[in-house]
């Protein structure tokens, strides 16, 4: 229903609300310091924040998806100062303007639910129900890697959620298990991490104790 920031102390520093049709699916730090903020709805609305909860910038897009909640879950901003889309009912990947024009339009696979910029100008994308996880060029769709469902070892993919980057070139991923019933019988992790050779070095399988994982985040 909305994003808020506290500080240690549990003190409110700033609390933005969504309106009452809309989801607030996108709440992150940039770069720069600054929050990145995002909704679904008619339209989708797309605002940068100041740590003192000034909004910088707002950015109105219509989807052309009639269900909010089957428009997007986490916005990322990219280095050429564009919002990157992931759209479930479409299957793509939108590069939206900060005046809410389309840049760019990249049809993937599944429901992505995320992106994650690397060093070389890819991006990781994380394709939800498509049981898959790719590495795409955004600006001409050529897929450098893909994992599939079963491509893992060690790991059965589901619904590939959140991302974010580890150490020496690794990833974490989460693996979200909510929409198919036999997950748990999978004995599939919630959470992984994989080196640059697509290898687990790392993973967190107990859905008794945390149930299904969407995202993390890292403490250093």
């Amino acid at each position: 229903r909305g994003a808020k920031l506290i500080d240690r102390n549990h003190q409110e520093i700033w609390n933005i609300a969504a309106p009452d049709t809309c989801e607030m699916q996108t709440a992150r730090v940039l770069p720069d310091g600054n929050y990145l903020l995002g909704w679904v709805g008619h339209p989708a609305v797309i605002m940068e924040v100041s740590p003192k909860g000034d909004i910088l910038s707002r950015t109105e897009y219509e989807t052309g998806i009639e269900h909010p909640h089957a428009q997007f879950r986490q916005l990322n901003k990219n280095a050429r100062g564009n919002y990157l889309m992931p759209l479930f009912a479409t299957s793509d990947v939108r590069e939206i303007s900060p005046q809410g024009e389309v840049v760019k339009i990249t049809r993937l696979e599944g429901t992505p639910f995320t992106t994650l910029a690397l060093a070389n100008g890819n991006h990781w994308v994380a394709c939800g129900d498509g049981h898959s996880l790719m590495e795409v060029n955004l600006d001409n769709g050529e897929v450098a890697r893909r994992y599939g469902e079963s491509d893992i070892k060690g790991a059965r993919l589901f619904f590939v959620a959140g991302l974010l980057p580890a150490k020496d070139g690794g990833l974490y991923v989460c693996n979200w298990q909510g929409h198919d019933k036999n997950a748990v019988e999978a004995n599939s992790p919630q959470v992984f991490e994989i080196n640059d050779k697509g290898e687990i070095i790392w993973s967190l399988n107990d859905n008794g104790k945390f149930g299904m994982i969407s995202t993390i985040s890292t403490i250093e």
